[in-house]
């Protein structure tokens, strides 16, 4: 079967029908959703699976707003990041996820290689603006531009966030390879 492009895909959303297409677009992005959200909940599973969930209703829900234009992931990426700060307004307030980690959350990743477990806890010990940015930009290829837009902050205060947080991760994994 031939792949689509997001867009041809989304040009045949009257013929296909809502729910066939969202099921392919959900296949294709969720991993990338889950992902970010992971990185956002610093590894809250239950968290990432109820604002996955959240996310793709909602996404499902505006599908007829999606314009088009940009990257159908940066769309569904604004979305989840969204559905994030809601939560955490709602029932955490910011202080919570900025605050130095309390607890060790290697336990949600030990089945990943060691660099990446050593990567994921040094990510986790970002503030969340940094966290976001890098995973934006680092992780999941999106431009500095786009990341900006999917945050709704300033591109310089996006690029600042990635550089003072590529810096705090070297930092963290050079002292973790001397320990």
């Amino acid at each position: 079967m031939i792949s689509l492009t997001d867009q041809m895909l989304l040009a045949k959303l009257p013929l296909l029908g809502r729910a066939d297409v969202f099921g392919v677009i959900v296949e294709r992005y969720q991993n990338q959703i889950r992902r970010t959200l992971f990185r956002l909940t610093r590894g809250n599973m239950a968290l990432v699976d109820d604002l996955a969930q959240e996310t793709f209703l909602q996404a499902f829900k505006k599908i007829n707003t999606y314009s088009g234009t940009g990257h159908l992931g940066g769309w569904l990426s604004k979305i989840a990041y969204n559905c994030f700060l809601q939560h955490v307004r709602k029932d955490k307030g910011y202080a919570e996820l900025d605050d130095d980690i309390a607890d060790d959350k290697s336990a949600a990743i030990a089945t990943q290689s060691h660099v990446r477990m050593d990567i994921e806890r040094a990510m986790l010990q970002l503030n969340l603006a940094e966290r976001i940015a890098i995973d934006l930009c680092l992780a999941n290829g999106f431009s500095h531009g786009e990341a900006a837009d999917i945050m709704d902050m300033p591109l310089g205060t996006v690029k600042s966030h990635v550089l003072r947080g590529k810096a705090k991760l070297k930092k963290i994994i050079e002292a973790g390879e001397q320990s």
